[in-house]
């Protein structure tokens, strides 16, 4: 599934598809015995204005990242099927996170504030993005932070001796591909 944007290119901004398979969204979670990790493969789209690898200023930033639930894998069938049956993945089959505000832009970095959609609901966030590398056509975006899934009214499970704690980093390194105008 790819993530599309319904809204027309804002003029001035060019556009950027994500890369899938050159980008990662990692979800690390801490349990009572060990972290459990998860790398996702996203898909999803950027509206920006980037000279030299730093963000312009004086533009909008859009975006839209998206993840698939059944595509968690941490390497613990037990797991993963408990995860799944937690988050409903059949009803909602995808997290999204959309870019809704850009709060402040230093040269290569942004706050960014956005909305996370988990299990049907959508909790504001804000965070700082930055450009690790680009070119002319591709940008490689950036940034970490992290996320109490009791935000989205979601209890972390307990499987066995295996009790999850409920604040899980999120780091995401996106490989951007400029797309050419319509």
């Amino acid at each position: 599934m790819r993530a599309r944007s319904n809204v027309p290119r804002m003029s001035g901004l060019n556009r950027y598809r994500i890369s899938s398979a050159q980008s990662t969204v990692t979800i690390v979670g801490e349990t009572s015995l060990h972290p459990i990790t998860v790398n996702v493969t996203p898909n999803g789209w950027m509206e920006a204005r980037i000279e030299n690898g730093e963000f312009i200023a004086d533009n909008d930033l859009r975006g839209q990242v998206e993840i698939a639930v059944i595509e968690f894998r941490s390497g613990n069938p037990l797991v993963d099927r408990e995860t799944r049956r937690r988050l409903n993945a059949k009803r909602y089959p995808t997290i999204r996170g959309e870019l809704s505000e850009v709060v402040t832009i230093e040269g290569p970095k942004a706050t960014v504030k956005g909305v996370v959609t988990f299990i049907g609901q959508d909790v504001e966030l804000e965070g700082d993005i930055g450009i690790a590398d680009s070119s002319d056509r591709v940008i490689n975006l950036v940034g970490e932070g992290q996320m109490d899934v009791q935000w989205w009214g979601l209890e972390p499970p307990t499987l066995l001796v295996l009790k999850m704690e409920p604040v899980v980093r999120v780091s995401v390194d996106l490989l951007f591909e400029q797309v050419d105008a319509p």
